[in-house]
């Protein structure tokens, strides 16, 4: 539910260092301000990251966005491999042998089974 939901349904809001907002002309106009100035602060943060993000990738060439890739044991790796194709363990369970989410588990699988 948002804000103006709640002033339309009768709830009295009070905004730090201002007092209250409420259903008439110029509490709907604060609202409004308050709406726009909100949703510009946050449309600066995103033009800013992406202009952050546009000069790493320009000046830094090993760049990558998202989190590192995490470091598997290859050797435990294949044994896990092994086992799930002869199904003598489940993928959840090779995963939590390995330290890692099923998710990254599959797709590592299938990363290892396509190359």
């Amino acid at each position: 539910m948002t804000v103006r939901e709640l002033v339309d349904k009768g709830v009295i809001v009070r905004v730090l260092n201002m007092g209250t907002v409420e259903n008439t002309p110029m509490g709907r106009m604060i609202l409004t301000v308050m709406f726009a100035m909100a949703e510009y602060d946050r449309d600066m943060i995103v033009e800013r990251l992406a202009s952050a993000r546009a000069v790493a990738k320009q000046t830094k060439p090993d760049y990558h966005e998202g989190r590192k890739r995490l470091a598997i044991d290859e050797d435990e790796f294949l044994e896990m491999v092994n086992a799930v194709e002869a199904n003598t363990m489940s993928k959840r369970e090779a995963a939590r042998r390995l330290g890692i989410g099923d998710a990254t588990f599959r797709r590592r699988m299938e990363e290892y089974n396509a190359a």
